[in-house]
């Protein structure tokens, strides 16, 4: 417990404490003060500290029930951040309205309890708060119930009617948003499908087919992103990107119904789309969208500057820009080191696996294993582990460090195996890096491999089934590359 409410007491704002101490001193009892005195011990801490939390309060009357006072602590923080947010939300807003109509109807005034219902009303339906309208109901025939007023049996089933026509709707958004989440699933454990048959539930199913089955704005907001990422797992990039486009369309027509953070992953998506297609307007255009968001308080600058690197790596990468690569890896590099705690650690992944590949593409080749350590020490998943333990080979061969590469290719495909992540790709590449290890000082012998294995990957290549780590990376072309080097 201690623990939890010294993380609750760090994650508030300055803005936060200020009101919270304020509050303690309108609300509390003043013979109680306890608690207060336990918060600002716990907000001077730099990390938690139980025992010291002990010793400070050893000689206080309350030292030995300190569990308790926490408690109370807890209490008191959540009474006073729900009044300091009581106006910061329509959802919030809501709620308050429907206490003001319980009070009123509580002390006979249904009238003007009723006018607030009807306000409440409106602002649920204007902002989609489906489960407060059907509170507002539910409240409004207990008003009429509770008066006994004449000829309310239509209202009753006018109430009723409504009541279903919302359930629907509830229902309808929960059903695509369960789409969306088993959408977004099969990206992150497929990445990419050609047989779109075994997925009857999303390229087969009459919900998805038209906009129109949508029944609310937050319903069709679901509809579209299932829409442009449905393509793109068939790699179908050009379809995908003009389904983000209309996804862009309809969020511009109902940008106030939106927080400005909801549009920075369409925006992602949209300007990493353009790259892979070379949509060269497009890919400014979302950019500039983004740049814009910089200025909106609710959207992190952080996260946004994580956006358009990513997003400007795989453009140059696309189009083979290696001079704007070296010049934006400086970028990143400096960027990770300011702020990398001011991301997330799948955002620090992701920008050190581009990092990684763009060393490599500029053959700026000792480097790609200081950002494949920087990678280890951050990951949280295994997600582009197959990546990144074929650059670590690239870079050693590259690097000519046979020892390591050596160890690597064994433990590679070890760990490969034990992932599920050896495929055909990957157990090609690693017989070549074997038996280069045993033609280390046969340059023509060499070259044989390279060929042999340039033939083998362009056979991949066409493979619908185990090509899909080409859009990442182009192993083929590596491989074309050295055998244009002399004396590869």
């Amino acid at each position: 417990m201690g623990r939890m409410i010294y993380d609750f007491v760090q994650s508030l704002t300055m803005r936060e404490k200020a009101y919270f101490k304020r509050f303690s001193r309108v609300y509390s009892d003043k013979d109680n003060s306890n608690y207060l005195r336990i918060f600002e011990a716990l907000e001077k801490q730099t990390d938690f500290e139980p025992e010291l939390l002990q010793k400070t309060f050893a000689n206080d009357a309350f030292g030995q029930y300190l569990s308790s006072e926490q408690h109370y602590l807890l209490e008191q923080l959540l009474d006073s951040l729900i009044n300091f947010h009581f106006e910061s939300s329509h959802h919030r807003r809501i709620l308050k309205l429907i206490l003001y109509v319980d009070l009123l109807t509580e002390r006979g005034f249904r009238k003007k309890a009723q006018k607030i219902l009807r306000q409440a009303k409106t602002l649920a339906y204007q902002h989609e708060e489906f489960s407060l309208i059907l509170k507002l109901i539910q409240t409004e025939e207990e008003i009429l119930f509770s008066h006994g007023v004449l000829n309310f049996t239509q209202q009753l089933q006018l109430l009723r009617a409504e009541r279903e026509e919302v359930t629907s709707k509830i229902q309808n958004f929960n059903d695509l948003r369960l789409y969306r989440e088993q959408v977004r699933e099969l990206q992150f454990t497929a990445g990419y499908i050609h047989q779109p048959e075994h997925y009857p539930n999303i390229y087969n199913n009459p919900l998805l087919e038209n906009e129109e089955m949508a029944l609310s704005i937050g319903a069709r907001e679901n509809w579209h992103y299932i829409q442009g990422l449905k393509h793109y797992l068939l790699r179908d990039f050009v379809r995908s990107h003009e389904a983000n486009q209309q996804y862009l369309a309809f969020f511009e027509l109902h940008e106030a119904f939106f927080k400005k953070s909801k549009k920075l992953p369409l925006l992602s998506n949209l300007m990493y789309q353009s790259a892979l297609i070379k949509d060269k307007y497009w890919f400014e255009e979302a950019g500039r969208q983004l740049e814009q968001l910089k200025n909106e308080k609710d959207c992190d600058r952080h996260y946004i500057a994580y956006i358009q690197y990513a997003r400007w790596f795989e453009w140059y990468y696309q189009c083979e820009d290696l001079l704007n690569t070296r010049r934006l890896m400086k970028e990143v590099d400096g960027f990770l080191q300011d702020h990398s705690r001011d991301l997330g650690s799948t955002e620090v992944d992701y920008l050190c696996r581009l990092m990684i590949r763009a060393a490599i593409t500029t053959q700026q080749w000792s480097l790609a294993p200081q950002w494949v350590h920087w990678w280890y020490k951050t990951k949280k998943s295994n997600h582009g582990l197959r990546y990144i333990r074929l650059y670590t080979l690239i870079a050693y061969y590259e690097l000519g460090y046979k020892q390591l590469l050596e160890s690597e290719v064994l433990s590679t495909q070890k760990i490969l195996r034990q992932h599920k992540q050896l495929g055909q790709l990957e157990q090609v590449l690693i017989a070549f890096f074997k038996n280069y290890i045993r033609f280390f000082e046969s340059p023509e012998q060499l070259r044989q491999l390279l060929i042999s294995l340039w033939e083998q990957l362009l056979e991949i290549k066409i493979n619908p089934i185990e090509n899909q780590s080409f859009i990442t990376f182009g192993f083929d072309k590596w491989v074309e590359d050295k055998l244009k080097t002399k004396g590869s």
